[in-house]
């Protein structure tokens, strides 16, 4: 298949006004077979202990006594941000050998998250080339989600993409007393009752954070000034434990991708920005 047949109408014409031409379909992938992880111990270091505290019997099961905690699975999530960097890298190698100067409508796919004993990811996009201008010795070659479109709209503005930026983290999400005794009153005694998950809660939000922390660090890393087109993507597991009693706990895993941007005559390298695009969705 062409380079021309993967692009519409409109994004064809948009890189041609935008002094552009299409040269070839890239592809990117990398397998990596995922280590044993460890999850953490109740009363380990990194989750908090026994709450001694709280009012509870001592015939109520453990986690009746235990407040709700965190922590980052590092072996999950470093499989994930090592594939994705790879995968990316290669398609890089392969559009550079084609004599591109970038990248555009790239697309990518993963296997799901963390039930899988190896991770998959696969980028695929277009080169493109221009007998208008050139990249110098400074500039790399840049990767993008950008359409064909989109990119003539960022030229207009005097902007040119950087490269595609992002990061996951798995997090593991201990359910403490106050997260199951919610689930139990909806299971047991209110099937119609809408009751917060609060521990579920927070784990994402720490998930998320530790993403855009990942794609911030990334972004600075290429120079960029902002990014655009942020595919915002998570999927959850729950993890069954006895705990002197049933306790359902939970794995997160969140992925962020976008393209770091800069402006093309007055480059700058203040706060970085993000504008999420509309498909930022739960798989």
């Amino acid at each position: 298949m062409s380079s021309h047949e993967q692009l519409g109408a409109a994004d064809f014409a948009a890189l041609r006004r935008a002094g552009f031409r299409p040269i070839g379909p890239v592809l990117g992938t990398c397998v990596n077979r995922i280590g044993w992880q460890r999850y953490p111990n109740l009363f380990g270091r990194r989750f908090a202990g026994v709450t001694s505290s709280l009012p509870t019997p001592d015939r109520l099961p453990a986690y009746s006594r235990t407040e709700g905690a965190w922590a980052e699975l590092d072996v999950l999530t470093d499989a994930y941000n090592a594939a994705r960097r790879t995968a990316l890298e290669r398609m890089r190698d392969e559009a550079r050998r084609l004599g591109a100067m970038a990248v555009i409508g790239v697309r990518y796919r993963q296997t799901p998250a963390p039930t899988l004993r190896a991770h998959e990811f696969t980028a695929v996009g277009t080169a493109i080339t221009s007998d208008r201008y050139e990249l110098d010795e400074t500039e790399a070659l840049a990767l993008t989600n950008l359409s064909g479109t989109e990119l003539l709209t960022l030229m207009s503005s005097g902007y040119w993409p950087l490269g595609l930026v992002g990061g996951t983290a798995v997090v593991y999400v201990l359910a403490g007393w106050t997260n199951q005794y919610a689930r139990s009153l909806r299971s047991k005694w209110d099937p119609s009752r809408n009751i917060e998950l609060p521990d579920y809660t927070q784990g994402l939000y720490e998930a998320r954070e530790l993403v855009m922390k990942r794609m911030r660090a990334e972004a600075r890393d290429v120079g960029a000034t902002g990014v655009l087109n942020v595919a915002l993507e998570w999927e959850h597991r729950e993890h069954e434990v006895d705990r002197l009693g049933k306790a359902i706990d939970l794995i997160l895993t969140v992925h962020a991708l976008g393209t770091g941007l800069a402006q093309i005559a007055n480059p700058s390298h203040g706060p970085i920005y993000y504008a999420l695009s509309a498909d930022a969705r739960e798989r």
